[in-house]
């Protein structure tokens, strides 16, 4: 059993495993094509990065609580508090203590395990025994503890729950959405989850207990803060009897507060202040990670100004006066670098063996962590670390140089230094690695005339030799060489290039052995339901002169424009494709038939994840004995939909080879010996290993798991994956058993021996039953997607095929067809030199199988006649490691049965040569090496995102925590401090989008463990992915930017304003009429009698406004957006109103849909179904009220902030879907939940069937046109035949756009999450419709010559258009329903997405849109005269900025975007702009360091790998610009940027 996580050793296997995946995932059949690329692989630096040694030094002491007691700082009855108050504080913990107990604000920035936390609660508890001392400690709130998430409060708790056991008389308590109501319920709840703790009298559980004497401590979030404020059942916790206690105001991990976020938190916090302490001062400490990073060289003063306006308080920090320093940075313990002792090599390894001790190397009476501080090796290691994080290869090199082992050396001391620690509890060494694994963009070649040359990254033209450069892929069942690119025309010839598009058609050129023809398998054209004559549409042959790619016909012997190259005999397929899917060389046809070296945003990542879950130690609790031995990791990813597809993904793979690993186990089982087992032994062998590993939970049945086995072992015997399965890798081999004689005398006849006879039998048999024609096991369900593409059941006949059956033919029946059986035995015959006909042999050798009963048969009356399949009880199964195996020396296919040396593999004409399964540890084979060497340790995966309903995901944290889940996929919601117990790993599926990120979620690992923590990052095929992969030090030392709060979004203002007066209204009404309500129902539907609603009586309340209620708008909304809000000329109001107004028509008339429906099943007797209908109505009714009203963007919704639209999942049989919350900002929305794209939550997929409608209202429309050659946008009315004022082009036709601020519905109907990710049509462009109001002019001038200026703007009106596939959408007027428009579709019949009932409603062509306001940075290049040939130059260096921007200043990629547009004087110029609506303050900031950005786009672009002549994924690439990857250069954006050339 592994003990502790070797950190060393995981990174080399994670790193020798994902090569291993590379090199099998292309198997070229050309040998010296194969070898070439295994090398490249092998021998590339670009894959892989570190590990890199990061160390924390330990923090400098100060003074103890004790001192400061004596000193008068601390009351003498804080010695009561369970703080230890002999240990030395930290200074920076000592400092904070003093200044906050002299008054002042402050902000601690000490980063992660600092002890942030006792820097507030020290004095604020503090200030409360002072209170309690003079007797004024009464019920009443004094400080609120605010945090980002509830975990993090729940932590406090724990915490605070040891400090105060011992003081009574300071109250405290936890309000969240986990906090019950009722006191006793709460109790009860309270001894049920701490069964050996008692409950302290001063812990207020409830939210009864808390409404009745307010907390001193009150632990809270900011969106439950909103809440608060909101009801008026917590009236008084901040108003009423117990008004005016409040002092102090606490937020911890202040850091997460950037941009539209930091805005939102910064109102709600002025809200409170205004509420709870008008005119008044409260004391404000912000606790936060390392703040570091600014983007004007001034750090400290910059903290200040993010404080100022996060709090509304003021800050300061002067250089030359330390009392006027409100920023605490840490002080960090310095040693002595003197050694005087070293440890030996033996030393090390035996210490960490357990045969010695560190007392035994040691002088006697020596402390052995002030001894290991003085040992030489690691003296020398703290030295080379202290200018921040390293590779361990410099390390190992610099303390052990020319020593074999010194990679085991510098384990071994790490792990030492991680565990000795000294008398304040600190480890000597406080460590952590970090590794890097990168995506791969395809696989390169150049065809030289010493061999082929491989590139792992995007090139053109070979740079050092000039020869033209193709991407290749190959197939995966014979090896065939496919080159992918695109046919470009050039002075009247045709040339092959490498394809700039992603994921769009490309054309494919097949390397061909001969020019004979194409091979058309009728197997696999019965199966794929492709009928012959559609695959009859030949390929070309031509000649592909490799030194300049220029393709010529077939006839052609060399190349006209360079003689002495060499040519090659290609197939050039007719229509381009995606993804090719069959190969004309051997006729496969498969999902993916044709792999190229593309790493994808999921298998990759597994591969990784599964690499580090098996480097991970058992629990040492009692989660040992749950699933996997209780293993834990962290699994971040960015998106919610990436996060939520890895955990079913990781699941399903993790499990295929799982079981492939059992069955591996089964063959080798001493029972087995060398006997041949049946399918049936296998199935009984196997079940015993899964059981014995734990595979299946405790409740599952008996049955259950033989039904799940036998799914195994039947879906092994017919899988198309042959490079993958244990017989196509030669683990198993599988064959008929020779328990009846048959005669041989046939094939003796022809010239074969016996054994031959058996052989080719066998490979015969091989081909019919790959395609899946063979019995199955007991309960076997062929339709599970582990027989895809085969879900159904295959059955055969001697002649005859018939696809809409799904029989096969034994012999060739079609015109112009064979099969894998006529093709081999037309070799075989051949090499034996007989004219007999191989039709003639092929119905005999049916016969011979029939009569030896290894067909079992049936009659189908709908065929007229008799079919069969194969009796899997006749077949024997063998460990292949007892059997002969041969492996063709050409496609490299591998089997057990040699007739006469010839490869079954189709047209291959490869010789089979005997073959020795390597060792696991000489394998390159990714596959063979896991089947044979896994650890059988299961794997349970869950979601964790915001798609959850709080309640779900707190039961999943729980089960994670508690080791029934093993591996959580999270976005962002275990980034910060939650104590997840004892994690030695994290992963994180994509670069995080910010320095600050990272470290949060680095920082999870490691947090207990007395050993270095390992945290493994996988950079995705994404500009800024690759970019910090190129040199994470910066990011691992954790140089973080400091927040942006912009306090001017009108639009989040806005809906502050709202929750003002709505808080003012649910008072009046409470304390008037004793009226509360807690629903949407009970909110916005009529009351009895038909009175108006709630909700409609808000406006008579607000009519006149209360003064108190404008008062309060005053105080608390920044006076700056005061005009845009309307709260100066009073505005606001007929907008609230007429906000409720709409969402109460809305419920009203979901309520009346549903209801219709309810009525109709009824009468239709479908009792079932009126049931799920009434729980659908009641969930409607039933939803929270406040969470309800900021979805429908009425009040606050800090997730989103704003314009948020949800995806209803709640018509749906499913019940999930009643559990789902999922909502998006519409600027996205737009696109994600677009008609036809598929959406992964709470584990299955749901598909958007249609846009919501509301019956009293109308989507708005708008005509649009666009110029196609310069991207201009108008709207509105226009002259459709002007041309484009720009560039004088035409525009393309007038389109209507539909902005869908209703939402949208998924269909009724959802699937589970399979091993496909889900489908998406992305043809989305956002637009700059009108350029805003300047607010500032910045210029910088390149060293090239090159001036620019940047424009600052505001309330630049930006438009968002989402296209579907390119065409639009259908769009039904009556219904909703919706799907992408494909052109020369029909008319189509539809259901309505509600109830599934038939519409005939009419349907339109539209856009989706979203307009609205927003800050824009608008770059504009002097004396560039625009040339629309040089189009890509400006569309390059577009791309160049935003990404230099993105890295420069650290801003997520997803909170800016850009576009080209027209200053108003008609010059190109490049718009960045913020994607929150009402702006979040980034591209302001772009602008205003345009040189910092700049000179960070030319950097970055001159340092990609790729050819200039190109671009990539690590430079300018990205999913969202695919459609312009033709156009993007590197070349043409350092033209631009560096030389002016536009």
């Amino acid at each position: 059993m592994i003990d502790r996580l070797d950190p060393l050793e995981t990174a080399k296997n994670i790193e020798n495993s994902y090569k291993r995946y590379l090199k099998t995932l292309l198997a070229p059949r050309n040998e010296r094509l194969a070898r070439a690329f295994d090398a490249a692989i092998d021998e590339s630096r670009l894959l892989t990065k570190g590990p890199i040694l990061e160390i924390t030094p330990p923090y400098e002491t100060g003074t103890s609580c004790r001192r400061l007691i004596e000193e008068g700082v601390l009351q003498p009855d804080f010695a009561r508090v369970g703080f230890d108050v002999d240990r030395p504080l930290y200074v920076h913990q000592e400092t904070a203590i003093r200044k906050f107990a002299a008054g002042r604000n402050l902000v601690v920035s000490t980063g992660t395990g600092s002890g942030k936390t006792e820097c507030f609660l020290i004095p604020i508890i503090n200030a409360l025994l002072d209170e309690s001392a003079r007797g004024e400690l009464g019920p009443g709130v004094r400080a609120i503890l605010l945090y980002p998430m509830n975990a993090l409060a729940n932590d406090q708790l724990k915490r605070l729950r040891e400090l105060l056991a011992d003081v009574p008389e300071i109250t405290f308590g936890r309000y969240t959405g986990e906090t019950l109501d009722d006191a006793r319920k709460a109790e009860e709840e309270f001894r049920q989850s701490n069964p050996t703790e008692r409950r302290l009298p001063n812990e207020l559980l409830s939210r009864e207990e808390m409404r009745d004497t307010p907390p001193h401590l009150l632990l809270t979030n900011y969106a439950m803060l909103e809440y608060l404020l909101l009801r008026p059942k917590d009236i008084d916790l901040f108003d009423g009897q117990y008004a005016g206690t409040w002092r102090f105001i606490v937020m911890d991990e202040a850091h997460v507060y950037d941009g539209a976020q930091g805005s939102e938190v910064a109102m709600l916090i002025r809200r409170l202040k205004q509420r709870v302490a008008p005119g008044r001062a409260l004391q404000c400490i912000a606790t936060s990670a390392s703040l570091t990073g600014s983007v004007r060289n001034d750090p400290r003063r910059e903290a200040m100004e993010f404080a100022q306006n996060l709090f509304d308080a003021p800050f300061e920090y002067l250089d030359d006066d330390p009392a006027r320093q409100d920023l605490i940075e840490p002080v960090r313990r310095t040693y002595q670098q003197i050694s005087d002792w070293r440890l030996t090599g033996e030393q090390l390894f035996a210490i960490r063996a357990g045969t010695i001790r560190l007392d035994d190397v040691i002088p006697a009476g020596t402390d052995p962590a002030e001894a290991l501080h003085r040992e030489a090796s690691m003296v020398q290691l703290k030295d080379l670390l202290s200018s921040g994080p390293t590779d361990v290869r410099v390390l190992r090199d610099a303390i052990w140089p020319d020593d074999e082992h010194s990679a085991e050396k510098l384990d071994a001391l790490v792990d030492l230094g991680s565990r000795v620690v000294d008398t304040t509890g600190h480890p000597v060494l406080s460590a952590r690695y970090h590794f890097f694994v990168r995506a791969s963009e395809g696989a390169f070649v150049s065809f030289n005339d010493d061999g082929p040359r491989i590139f792992l990254s995007r090139h053109e033209v070979d740079p050092d030799t000039g020869r033209a450069v193709f991407e290749f892929g190959t197939c995966n069942r014979c090896g065939a060489v496919h080159l992918a690119g695109d046919v470009v025309h050039q002075e009247g010839k045709e040339y092959f290039r490498p394809s700039k598009k992603f994921d769009a058609s490309v054309n494919w050129l097949v390397l061909a052995d001969s020019d004979g023809d194409i091979v058309l398998d009728e197997d696999e054209l019965t199966l794929s339901g492709e009928d012959a004559k559609s695959g009859q549409v030949a390929p070309t042959t031509r000649r592909l002169c490799t030194r300049c790619g220029v393709l010529m016909d077939a006839a052609a012997m060399a190349c006209p424009s360079c003689s002495d190259a060499q040519v090659l005999l290609v197939r050039e397929h007719p229509r381009a494709k995606r993804v090719m899917e069959r190969c004309t060389e051997c006729g496969t046809q498969s999902r993916q038939a044709i792999r190229r070296l593309r790493t994808d945003v999921n298998a990759a990542p597994a591969v990784v994840t599964t690499a580090l879950y098996q480097q991970l130690p058992e629990a040492v609790d009692e989660a040992a004995e749950q699933v996997g031995g209780g293993r834990k990791l962290l699994m971040f990813s960015d998106s919610r939909q990436a996060a939520a597809f890895a955990a079913p993904y990781l699941d399903h793979t993790y499990s295929r080879i799982l079981e492939r690993r059992y069955i591996t186990q089964a063959l080798r089982d001493p029972a087995a010996g060398d006997l041949e087992l049946t399918v049936n032994d296998l199935a009984i062998l196997t079940r015993e290993k899964a059981e014995k590993a734990g595979h299946f939970p405790r409740t599952a049945g008996q049955i259950e798991i033989v039904q799940a086995v036998n799914q195994w072992i039947s879906g092994e015997l017919m899988t198309l994956e042959t490079r993958q399965s244990l017989e196509g890798l030669g683990l198993m081999r599988v064959a008929l058993r020779r328990d009846t004689p048959l005669s041989m005398r046939g094939f003796t006849a022809l010239g074969l021996t016996e054994e031959e006879g058996w052989a080719l039998l066998n490979e015969l048999v091989k081909t019919a039953r790959l395609q899946g024609a063979i019995t199955v096991l007991d309960r076997v369900e062929v339709k599970d997607e582990r027989f895809a593409p085969r879900n159904t059941r295959v059955r055969m006949r001697s002649t005859g095929s018939d696809r809409a059956r799904q029989i096969i033919s034994w012999s060739p029946s079609g015109t112009g067809t064979t099969n894998a059986r006529m093709t081999f035995l037309e070799k075989v015959l051949a090499e034996l030199g007989t004219n007999t006909p191989p039709g003639k042999v092929l119905e005999g050798c049916w016969r011979l199988l029939e009569s030896g009963g290894y067909l079992v048969s049936e009659i189908d009356r709908a065929v007229g006649g008799q079919v069969y399949q194969l009796d899997h009880t006749r077949f024997g199964i063998t460990n292949g490691a007892n059997c002969q195996w041969y492996r063709c020396d050409t496609c490299r296919l591998l089997t057990a049965f040699s007739v006469r040396g010839i490869c079954p593999n189709s047209r291959c004409t490869g010789r089979l040569r005997p073959f020795d399964l390597p060792a696991p540890e000489d394998d390159a084979n990714h596959y063979r090496v896991l089947y044979q060497t896994m650890i059988t340790a299961p794997l349970t995966a869950r979601e964790h995102t915001a798609q959850w309903d709080a309640k779900t995901a707190a039961h999943i944290q729980h089960d994670f925590i508690s080791g029934k889940v093993n591996v959580l996929s999270c976005s962002t919601t275990f980034e910060l401090g939650v104590d997840v117990g004892d994690l030695q790993a994290v992963m994180m599926r994509n670069m995080p989008p910010k320095t600050a990120n990272y470290v949060q979620r680095a920082g999870r690992a490691g947090r207990r463990a007395a050993s270095a923590a390992l945290v493994v990052t996988y950079a995705n095929r994404s500009a800024h992915d690759f970019a910090q992969y190129q040199d994470p030090r910066a990011m691992i030392a954790g140089n973080m930017r400091i927040p942006w709060v912009p306090i001017d979004n009108p639009r989040i203002a806005s809906r502050h304003a709202h929750s003002v007066a709505l808080a003012a209204y649910f008072r009046h009404c409470a304390d008037r009429f004793d009226q509360y309500w807690t629903t949407a129902g009970d909110f916005f539907l009529p009351g009895p009698g038909g009175d108006p609603s709630p909700a409609a009586r808000v406006a008579d309340f607000l009519t006149p406004v209360p003064e108190q209620v404008a008062d309060a708008l005053r105080v608390a909304i920044p006076a700056g957006v005061h005009d845009e809000t309307g709260i100066a000329d009073g505005s606001w109001l007929p907008r609230l109103v007429e906000l409720l107004r709409s969402v109460e028509r809305e419920i009203a008339s979901d309520v009346e849909e549903l209801e219709r429906q309810i009525q109709e099943s009824v009468k239709a007797c479908k009792f079932d179904l009126s049931a799920r209908l009434q729980k659908t109505k009641e969930t409607i009714i039933g939803r929270e009220l406040l969470g309800f009203l900021a979805s429908r963007n009425v009040l606050p919704k800090y997730g989103f902030p704003v314009d948020t639209v949800a995806l209803t999942t709640l018509y749906s049989a499913d019940p999930v879907g009643r559990q789902l919350e999922l909502d998006r900002d519409l600027s996205m929305a737009i696109y994600e939940y677009a008609p036809g794209n598929q959406v992964v939550a709470g584990g299955r997929l749901w598909t958007s069937a249609g846009l919501k409608r509301r019956p009293d209202k109308e989507w708005l429309r708008y005509k649009y046109r666009v110029c196609p050659t310069c991207g201009r946008f108008e709207r509105g009315a226009f002259d459709e035949q002007a041309p484009c004022p720009s560039c004088n082009e035409p525009f393309r036709a007038v389109r209507t756009m539909v902005i869908p601020e209703f939402g949208f519905i998924a269909a009724s109907d959802t699937r589970e999450v399979g091993s496909m990710p889900p489908e998406r049509s992305w043809h989305s462009a956002g637009y700059v419709e009108s350029p805003g109001d300047d607010i500032g002019f910045y210029d910088w001038t390149g060293p090239g010559g090159v001036k620019v200026t940047a424009r600052a703007g505001v309330r630049a009106r930006l438009v968002a258009v989402s296209e579907g596939l390119g065409d639009g959408f259908q769009l039904c007027g009556w219904c909703g329903w919706a799907q992408p428009a494909e052109r020369g579709s029909r008319r189509k019949k539809h259901k309505r997405p509600t109830d599934g009932r038939e519409c005939g409603g009419p349907l339109e062509k539209v856009s989706l849109g979203h307009m609205y306001q927003s800050d824009v940075a608008e770059f504009a290049f002097h004396a560039v005269p625009y040339d629309r040939d040089h189009e890509g130059n400006w569309l390059s260096a577009l791309y160049a900025i935003l990404e230099g921007a993105s890295y420069a200043l650290e801003i997520s990629r997803d909170d800016i975007d850009g576009t080209l547009s027209w200053t108003p004087d008609h010059r190109r110029s490049i718009v960045l702009y913020d994607t929150v609506p009402g702006g979040a303050g980034a591209a302001r900031k772009i602008a205003e360091n345009v040189g910092h950005v700049m000179e960070t786009a030319v950097k970055r672009i001159r340092g990609c790998d790729c050819g200039e002549e190109t671009s990539c994924y690590g430079c300018l690439r990205t999913y969202g610009n695919a459609r312009y990857h033709e156009q993007l250069s590197r070349r043409g954006a350092l033209n631009l940027l560096t030389l002016g050339a536009g």
